[in-house]
């Protein structure tokens, strides 16, 4: 019996010597989970199925609503704002903030703190370990949504309390990627500027459509009501930089020209942008349709517009990208043509999590 139970053993150790790799152990649930999230935002042609590690020979991001995207810098992983849209509709955006944290972003990067960029991000740092980057009153505000947790969330300034339009901080933060965080305005009703182009009024229109088919929940709609008052708290815009390649993302678009002439200034000395992400929608189209989005386009001069926040996000204040596409490309023609950038639009709810249009080879000819 004896030798039998031996010949077993030497019998089962032989076996384990010629199991292939593929059936070595199962990896942890976080790391399944991690590597499952990456995957959805990204593609599985981008991320390792063993490890999670996201491609450092590309920058990708993936778009879930208003101007959030999760992105990719040289293989690390962060947010740029954190919302998922609801509470006007559920389930129109197919992502939720435990998905977000699921897929370990390093930062947060905040460019303001109203409901519609910042209301997941308490959650998902929370969930995730992640770090805040943004203003003193981002943090505050952002720290406050989850003392009642207990959780311990970590902060990057981008520069001191009340921070003045126009001021710059140079952030280390991703191994070979340089960050700039320049301090700028808000969008605000504007006064009628008839004198410059004659625009006509576009106020965005609410796409009541796109609520019935996604009707909300209690939950998603008790959420908003509850992150409606979240406070502002300074907006910040990035630049990314990776090789010779330059990527900058503002989450809000105000009348720079008039309003924050220093922010122009501050724009125009940045090393060149060859992707321009840019909120579409500003308070500013009720007198002059998208002349802020124009300025942006003007001071920092990319080879490529990529529109965002211009989607049903919300009641009242959102509209449908399809019915805002005209405006931005009427917007375009109306700069000079040595200006006008190579336009990106994506449209909702079909292209939410969606890679390939912003997927961007760091080395390509055309960045150089």
């Amino acid at each position: 019996m004896r030798r039998k139970a031996l010949a077993a053993v030497v019998a089962i150790l032989a076996l384990a010597t010629v199991v292939p790799a593929s059936s070595s152990p199962r990896p942890g649930r976080e790391l399944s989970e991690m590597i499952e999230a990456r995957q959805r935002f990204f593609g599985k042609a981008n991320v390792d199925p063993r490890t999670g590690d996201v491609r450092d020979d590309r920058v990708l991001l993936s778009w879930f609503s208003v101007a959030n995207y999760v992105a990719s810098f040289n293989g690390t992983v962060v947010l740029v704002d954190a919302w998922v849209a609801r509470g006007s509709h559920s389930g129109y955006v197919p992502t939720s903030p435990a998905e977000l944290a699921a897929a370990k972003p390093r930062y947060i990067f905040i460019g303001h703190g109203d409901f519609d960029h910042a209301a997941d991000a308490a959650e998902v740092a929370a969930l995730s370990g992640a770090k805040i980057v943004g203003t003193p009153e981002h943090c505050d505000s952002i720290r406050s949504q989850q003392e009642a947790q207990g959780a311990d969330i970590g902060c990057v300034l981008v520069g001191p309390e009340g921070a003045p339009p126009g001021h710059i901080k140079e952030l280390d933060l991703i191994p070979k990627v340089d960050i700039s965080a320049v301090v700028h305005v808000h969008s605000s009703v504007e006064s009628p500027e008839l004198a410059d182009g004659n625009r006509l009024p576009c106020p965005p229109l609410w796409n009541a459509l796109d609520t019935a088919e996604h009707p909300p929940t209690p939950e998603d709609m008790e959420h908003l009501m509850r992150h409606l008052p979240d406070a502002r708290g300074g907006n910040v815009l990035y630049q990314f930089r990776v090789g010779r390649f330059s990527l900058a993302w503002h989450d809000t678009t105000g009348k720079i020209e008039e309003d924050a002439p220093a922010v122009v200034k501050t724009l125009r000395k940045l090393p060149p942008t060859d992707v321009q992400f840019g909120a579409v929608l500003a308070f500013g189209q009720v007198t002059n349709c998208l002349r802020s989005l124009g300025q942006y386009i003007e001071a920092l001069r990319p080879k490529v517009y990529a529109a965002t926040h211009h989607d049903n996000f919300t009641y009242f204040i959102g509209a449908n990208a399809r019915d805002l596409e005209p405006l931005v490309r009427d917007e375009l023609a109306r700069l000079p043509a040595k200006l006008q950038p190579e336009l990106i639009y994506t449209y909702d709810p079909d292209d939410y999590l969606n890679v390939k249009p912003f997927t961007f080879d760091p080395k390509a000819p055309r960045w150089r």
